[in-house]
Formats: structure tokens, C-alpha cells, sequence
């Protein structure tokens, strides 16, 4: 079984004000450690024993860490902390700081790396650890990057915002020459997604007048354009190793198997309705802050109802399900360790363990 009862530990709402929404808190999961900002501290749990550290969030000289404007993700064998003058690589006991990382990012909820960790992208922007470069996409000029994300160590891609929401573009940066495209200038575009390892990206794409919603695939890293699914886009994920496609919709999870040349076959419709994708959402990354791969044919979702669930994509199945919750969901995280943590936009986060 999975997560039975899901109620296997939780933490307390995070701190949160008008002025600095729970995301801004943030938390960073890894294998077996949960780091989460609590009252102007870092609290480091133990995952296997629930033993939890603390550190200063540097409200002095003599505190061993920077002041932490943000929380980040897991870097190499350690995290990265934002301060305020930059970001910093640190060991994975949080005793030693390993060097600052010279890359500037307005939203650090978009920080990526690439599956080698050799690349490191946020907004327009990558930097090349090994080479100590940096480079930059097209631009776009005023606006924002809303999502970003690797396809392997092929290219790296991001969703840029513009004041106006026809021209919304997707900018593509290939690793191999660093040559950029704006792809779907002029669309509306809502989700992006990709495998961890895998040579496509899909784009949920908001059709105009007369026009229908619909997912479109590109191969990566020539972009040459693909197959097409129609239809109202919710939510949008793919799997690790790029062997499903997923598209939410109102009252269904769609589930496409990608096929030997590269195709999508439609399986028969889950008959769950997931919570809505925010566009707002802090991952920003291949899965939607409803969905969550557990591996490459199993995924954690979240309902309409606010219930967790875990699926097997492979037969279509549902192995587990918790209680509806009222909350918003705000992040959903797995680690191939077995625990998931789940953030609502409430700040409150839960923290669930997979047994035998």
C-alpha cells in the first residue's frame, strides 16, 4: 500500500503576510531531509527518525548561514540558499558554504539545473558550470517568465509573459551551440512540460477565436513540430523518462503512451478531476503543482476535492487515496526515497512516507 492514511507527519502553517505569500516561505525536499524557513529560522527534519535541527537564518554575524530571502532546491550533494547578495552552494549538513553561484534571478521559485547539474537556468537566462559562461535566450523585452524547465541536458526552455497575453512566447535555448527560438509567437501559451531525460517538449497552447485548446509536441533540439491533441488543457505533466503524457481536463486525467517513433497513443480517460494548475505556480517546472511522478508509471495527484491519490498509469488504477482537504494545493513533491511533501496556499504542509 500506499501512504496509508496519509497522515504520516505535519508541520504547522508557515509564516505569511499580505506582503510575503506563503511561496515566498518556500521548502526543499530532498532523499531523506525537509528544510523549511520557520520563524526566522531553518529547520532541517531528519525524514527516516522526524529529528529536526535548527539554524539561525543569519540575524548576526556570527551565524554560520546568510540571511535567507528564499529557500531553494537541492544542488549537487547539498542545497542552494538564496541570500541577499546571491545564491550560495552549500554542504548538505548546512556547515560549510562550497561558493556563490554567478547567475542573477528576480524569482528564484525559477531557479532550474539540468539532469548532469552541469547547466543552471533562470528566466532568459543559463549558466554553464563547467565552462564558467553564461548565456542568454532571445528576450523578449517587458514581461516575466512564469515557467522553466531542462529537457535533459539538450535544452533548456522557459514561458515568457508579456504585458499583452496573445503574445505570450516560449523560448528555447540550445545546449549544444546555445542558438535560441521563440516558439508559438503570438498564442496564448499556459503550460509547458518535458521528460527529466527525453528529446520533446509539449506546450498547452490557449486557442483563439474559433480556434481549440490543444497540446503541441516539439522535438528537442530541432523543434520540428510534432503530433497535436485538441482539447481544454487543466493541467499538463510528463513523466521522468518521458514515457506518458498527461492532460487534465474538467472531470478526467487524460493519458497519452508515447510509441516507438515518437507518437503519443491515447489510453483510456482516469476518471478523476484534478485541481486546477495554477499559472502562478512556485515549480514552474514538468510537473503541474497537482501532479507529481512517483516514477515513470506511477503518479501522485490531487482532486478537486482536495484528496491525495496515487495511480498506476501502466493499468490505470488507483492503489491509494487520503481525505478531501479544503485547501488550495500549492506544491506537490516527491523523492525516490518515498516521501512526498504537499503544500497548500494557506502555507499549512504536509508530509507523507510510502511503506510496504
Amino acid at each position: 500500500m500506499l501512504l496509508p492514511g496519509l497522515a504520516w507527519g505535519q508541520w504547522q502553517p508557515l509564516a505569511q503576510s499580505a506582503q510575503s505569500p506563503v511561496h515566498d516561505a518556500g521548502f526543499a525536499l530532498q532523499e531523506r531531509q525537509l528544510l523549511v524557513p520557520q520563524d526566522g529560522r531553518l529547520e532541517v527534519i531528519d525524514l527516516n527518525t522526524g529529528a529536526a535541527s535548527q539554524f539561525s537564518l543569519g540575524s548576526s554575524e556570527d551565524d554560520k548561514l546568510p540571511t535567507l530571502r528564499q529557500l531553494l532546491a537541492p544542488f549537487k550533494d547539498g542545497w542552494l540558499l538564496d541570500n541577499s547578495n546571491g545564491y550560495q552552494a552549500w554542504n548538505a549538513d548546512l556547515t560549510q558554504p562550497q561558493g556563490e553561484l554567478p547567475i542573477k534571478c528576480r524569482d528564484p521559485q525559477l531557479l532550474r539545473q539540468s539532469p548532469s547539474q552541469r547547466f543552471i537556468g533562470c528566466g532568459d537566462q543559463v549558466r554553464d558550470l563547467k565552462a564558467q559562461q553564461n548565456h542568454q535566450t532571445l528576450g523578449i523585452g517587458p514581461g516575466s517568465y512564469s515557467q522553466s524547465l531542462f529537457v535533459g541536458d539538450l535544452a533548456y526552455v522557459a514561458l515568457a509573459q508579456p504585458y499583452r497575453e496573445d503574445s505570450n512566447q516560449v523560448q528555447v535555448l540550445n545546449l549544444a551551440d546555445f542558438s535560441s527560438k521563440a516558439l508559438l509567437s503570438g498564442k496564448e501559451s499556459l503550460f509547458i512540460a518535458a521528460p527529466s531525460v527525453g528529446d520533446f517538449l509539449a506546450v498547452a497552447v490557449k486557442g483563439g477565436f474559433l480556434q481549440q485548446d490543444q497540446v503541441r509536441i516539439f522535438q528537442v533540439p530541432g523543434l520540428a513540430e510534432g503530433q497535436r491533441i485538441k482539447g481544454q488543457v487543466k493541467g499538463l505533466a510528463v513523466s521522468p523518462q518521458g514515457r506518458y503524457l498527461l492532460v487534465a481536463q474538467d472531470k478526467k486525467l487524460r493519458r497519452f503512451l508515447r510509441q516507438e517513433g515518437g507518437t503519443f497513443e491515447e489510453l483510456p480517460a482516469l476518471a478523476v478531476a484534478v485541481a486546477p494548475q495554477s499559472r502562478q505556480s512556485p515549480q514552474g517546472r514538468a510537473e503541474s503543482n497537482s501532479l507529481a511522478f512517483m516514477d515513470d508509471d506511477r503518479v501522485l495527484l490531487v482532486t478537486q476535492q482536495g484528496a491525495l491519490q496515487a495511480w498506476d498509469l501502466a493499468s490505470g488504477t488507483l492503489l491509494d487515496e487520503g481525505q478531501p482537504h479544503p485547501g488550495t494545493p500549492w506544491r506537490l513533491q516527491w523523492t525516490p526515497t518515498g516521501f512526498a511533501a504537499l503544500q497548500w496556499q494557506d502555507g499549512s504542509l504536509e508530509v507523507f512516507k510510502q511503506t510496504p
